[in-house]
């Protein structure tokens, strides 16, 4: 029988995209359940990465147990975010309702949302080798 999988995403920089291609994530590196939120809070390079679903908390962000290995990376993608429009006073009411539901359901950051253009790297492999081939 094979191991239920779920995608998390972890975003981050440029400089530790690049790490982490080459080394996979350290121990106790954040992983959100949302792409939104591993945008929000880690950057525009962002990790689809496999877990064993029934090894994953029930939280919107968790930091991982143990080392994770380049070969768990199910994609790695750029995305450039610019925002269009915001309206701070009907984000806030969100927010407002959704602190109701506790700490769980919402932690109460801002997010931004925008339109999006996406670059995306065929593997990791692949993506490797194109930023090793940059001067």
């Amino acid at each position: 029988m094979s191991v239920p999988l779920s995608i998390c995403f972890h975003g981050t920089d440029e400089r530790s995209a690049e790490n982490i291609l080459r080394e996979g994530f350290d121990e106790g590196t954040y992983f959100a359940m949302h792409l939104e939120d591993a945008l929000e809070y880690g950057g525009p390079h962002v990790f689809g990465v496999a877990f064993d679903e029934k090894e994953l908390p029930p939280h919107w962000q968790f930091t991982s147990a143990r080392r994770v290995p380049v070969d768990n990376i199910v994609f790695y993608r750029i995305h450039w975010v610019r925002r269009v429009r915001s309206d701070m006073s009907l984000w806030q009411k969100v927010l407002k309702s959704n602190l109701i539901m506790g700490a769980d359901y919402y932690d109460g950051e801002r997010q931004d949302y925008g339109d999006t253009e996406e670059v995306e790297a065929v593997s990791p492999t692949l993506a490797r080798e194109e930023m090793e081939a940059r001067p």
